[in-house]
């Protein structure tokens, strides 16, 4: 599975480049300082100086995920060991709240993680598996639970017409509770307000979340930023190729 990196530069959400198309727009000072970059099985957008120190670690970590073959264990059968890509497609098929687990080949025996611990695998779920799809953003929620008058400040990393990813959501929301919802960023002209459950936390820190309330109008703002990045990245690739 090639890796694709997704760059928030200039308040837009540009990508997915290779990993030559970063470095080459780096080597031309493309960028600035304020530039950050996500890709998918990272809970947040980090600054682009610390992904060229630490690139050759995050490249050894996500290719120990998309090199290697995992098999999947359901409520009604357990895989054979299958590529990365295989077990998407695989997993695109499950419902995941019935009960997933994952185990990766190499050990001298099994040893099984649930789907909802594995940010990469949940993260290249989200972009691929749902009708609506979620796509990369940069922005924040105020989340509290729904009739509290306490909210808690997180980052969002994707968004969507079905929901949202967000890093920073406190332990003590536990999965399933009700929350309220008000989203915020430099792409978005108004806030959008929602009400949702969390569906799952990873060990890393990121969590999912649904919504259940929103209006025809903030639905709206989210369709249309949606289209709007797919046409940034259609362009975009269009120019790497």
């Amino acid at each position: 599975m090639q890796i694709e990196w997704f760059v928030y530069h200039k308040n837009s959400v540009l990508g997915p480049f290779s990993t030559e198309d970063v470095k080459s727009q780096i080597s031309a000072n493309k960028f600035d300082p304020e530039t950050v970059i996500w890709w998918k099985g990272e809970k947040d957008w980090i600054p682009l100086d610390i992904w060229q120190k630490d690139y050759p670690s995050i490249i050894t970590r996500l290719e120990g995920h998309y090199n290697t073959e995992w098999k999947i264990k359901t409520n009604s059968e357990t895989t054979d060991f299958m590529s990365f890509d295989m077990c998407l497609e695989y997993l695109k098929l499950v419902d995941l709240k019935t009960g997933v687990d994952l185990c990766k080949k190499g050990g001298t025996k099994d040893v099984w993680e649930n789907i909802f611990t594995n940010s990469i695998f949940l993260n290249a779920l989200e972009m691929t598996r749902r009708k609506f799809p979620r796509v990369p953003v940069v922005a924040t929620a105020k989340i509290s639970k729904l009739n509290s008058k306490f909210s808690y400040l997180v980052k969002l990393n994707i968004i969507g017409e079905g929901g949202i990813g967000v890093s920073g959501l406190v332990k003590n929301f536990p999965t399933n509770v009700e929350l309220s919802i008000k989203i915020e960023g430099p792409n978005f002209s108004t806030p959008i307000f929602a009400e949702g459950h969390i569906v799952y936390h990873t060990s890393d820190g990121a969590s999912g979340i649904e919504f259940d309330k929103i209006t025809a109008e903030c639905q709206s703002s989210i369709i249309d930023y949606v289209k709007q990045f797919q046409t940034l990245k259609q362009v975009t690739t269009k120019k790497a190729a």
